[in-house]
């Protein structure tokens, strides 16, 4: 049955379904670990206890999600940040030797190019200016995201009723396509990039139309009864945001790098969305092989963000 759901799971998103695609790599990592201990089990290798199970099925699930993006701390980082939310040496340890063996595994067999290109140029000064708009707004549009998609899970369409929703969906995003907007098909890349180089102003309907589309028909896909993940239309739809930013200020304020403004906004969104900062920091740095210039602007935005979007959602600082 889980292999099924993968395997469903990847025609979807490779037909253009608008939801992410790191949910299949995540389930087939945390089968596969799960039919290791019960192999071990049988053979009288091992006894593990409960927590020693949940660890090696959160760490195997990061670990599929580190040979997707070849992303060894994004992997080990979901996994604690996301799946376990708890952190120690033996934790540290299990996930992200999985993580960076699946990584190179992964890296070995499709290259280790950059998920998303963006540009060489060093973060200077002006990211203060940057962030401090975009990282509150991505904050708030981020815990909205979070709530929409923890609204569509609940509500979920099951059984049936997914044979013919699903396809309306489809049908719908394939129409938003036709009339000029194929960047919300698929996982959120193509938006993402779009946003990336993007330069003139002129792209700023566009941008603000795919967003928005882009964060409906994913709501609703999940809502019609799909599995996926939200974390690289979340991507999208940060970039997105974050560029319109950067194309307004460099109106007034010659300079500003627009593909930046993009990045910021990609990763504090994620951060808000996710209620993970440090995974969605890492994942940048990884999937974009960014310099380490990026760190501070990148560590003070994740920060704001987050803040933002825990207040937007009622949640406390620290627990």
């Amino acid at each position: 049955g889980t292999i099924m759901h993968v395997l469903l799971q990847i025609f979807f998103v490779a037909t253009g379904g608008s939801v992410g695609r790191e949910v299949a790599p995540r389930e087939a990592g945390a089968l596969i670990a799960q039919q290791w201990q019960q192999l071990t089990q049988r053979v009288g290798l091992a006894a593990l206890t409960q927590s020693d199970r949940q660890l090696l099925i959160a760490s195997a699930a990061g670990a599929g999600f580190a040979g997707i993006y070849i992303s060894p701390m994004t992997g080990t980082l979901f996994a604690i940040e996301v799946l376990l939310k708890q952190i120690n040496l033996k934790i540290t340890m299990v996930s992200l030797s999985m993580a960076s063996i699946a990584a190179f595994v992964g890296g070995s067999m499709k290259g280790f190019n950059a998920y998303y290109h963006v540009g060489n140029t060093a973060f200077h000064s002006q990211f203060v200016l940057i962030i401090l708009l975009v990282a509150p707004l991505s904050g708030l549009v981020g815990a909205w995201f979070k709530k929409s998609s923890g609204w569509a899970t609940t509500h979920q369409t099951t059984g049936v009723a997914i044979l013919w929703q699903l396809p309306i969906m489809g049908l719908i995003t394939g129409l938003i396509t036709m009339f000029g907007m194929p960047q919300i098909m698929g996982n959120g890349r193509a938006l993402a990039q779009t946003a990336l180089d993007s330069l003139s102003v002129k792209v700023l309907p566009f941008l603000l139309l795919a967003a928005l589309l882009k964060y409906i028909v994913t709501i609703l896909t999940i809502r019609a009864g799909a599995a996926g993940g939200v974390l690289t239309p979340a991507i999208g739809i940060g970039s997105s945001l974050g560029a319109m930013i950067g194309i307004l200020l460099s109106v007034v304020v010659p300079g500003i790098s627009i593909w930046q403004s993009a990045l910021f906004g990609a990763v504090t969104l994620l951060a808000a969305s996710q209620q993970a900062p440090l995974m969605a920091m890492f994942m940048l740095f990884e999937i974009t092989h960014l310099n380490a210039t990026a760190l501070l602007p990148l560590t003070i935005g994740v920060g704001i963000s987050t803040l933002v979007s825990r207040a937007v959602l009622k949640q406390p600082i620290v627990k």
